[in-house]
């Protein structure tokens, strides 16, 4: 196991697991010479923040799978692409298109709330060059 800084996953994944690395890694470490087994890797957060020597990794979804293919074999991505996730405000949504970005609206879930509104969040998904 490396003793390396953690590396940022190159996707932000819905479902992300890289909250639960600190509490995988004291379980992780008296196995570290095995192989880790991840059937749902998404973003690679949990594989990147252990840092097995050796890993088997999968997904469900065949896009994402053949995306790290390609950044194993060496992918550059030379295009700046951005996406941004905000509550959907007019104001919001006016910054966006000045901006020159595309914008959909999602019905997002609300897991967290301040007033314990647990209903479907309106949010802008903005983007550019993707």
């Amino acid at each position: 196991m490396s003793a390396s800084p953690v590396t940022r996953p190159p996707l932000k994944w819905a479902g992300g697991k890289r909250w639960q690395v600190p509490y995988l890694r004291p379980l992780w470490q008296p196995h570290a010479r095995r192989r880790l087994v991840e059937p749902f890797c998404g973003g690679l957060a949990v594989a990147l923040g252990l840092r097995p020597e050796r890993a088997l990794l999968n997904d469900t979804n065949p896009h994402v799978i053949d995306f790290y293919g390609w950044l194993q074999r060496g992918l550059r991505v030379t295009v700046r692409m951005e996406n941004l996730v905000n509550q959907a405000t007019e104001r919001v949504e006016r910054l966006y298109r000045k901006l020159g970005f595309a914008v959909t609206f999602l019905d997002a879930p609300r897991r967290i709330s301040c007033n314990g509104d647990r209903g479907p969040a309106r949010e802008i998904l903005g983007t550019r060059n993707v």
